[in-house]
């Protein structure tokens, strides 16, 4: 029977056959919301990261064009370089006396025991 006013209980009109339509329709719901959050945080990530990080480096350049070239004083290098291969190889002094081992010595004393 037709009536003016739709039944406001819709599950008695869903025949058996149909009756896990609304766990599929709410299943696809959710989906969808994780799709959208996932691009979401893909398109925050990449903003944060990728787009402020290029747009930083722009101002810096541009605020302080001597940045940009630094010369290398070639002589320095080879002088520090050389001193760190010093540093390096040189050799290490014997060690006298090992210091995790305790070696009692006997008093020394003027006076006769």
């Amino acid at each position: 029977m037709l009536t003016r006013h739709p039944s406001k209980n819709k599950r008695v009109i869903l025949l058996a056959e149909y009756k896990e339509y609304e766990r599929l329709h709410l299943i696809s719901i959710a989906a969808a919301i994780l799709i959208a959050i996932g691009v979401g945080v893909t398109l925050f990530f990449l903003y944060t990261n990728i787009y402020q990080s290029i747009s930083k480096t722009r101002e810096v350049l541009l605020t302080d064009p001597a940045l940009n070239v630094e010369t290398i004083d070639f002589n320095k290098y080879d002088k520090v370089m050389a001193a760190r291969e010093k540093k390096i190889n040189a050799e290490t002094p014997a060690i006298t006396r090992d210091p995790f081992v305790f070696v009692a010595k006997p008093n020394a004393t003027s006076t006769k025991q």
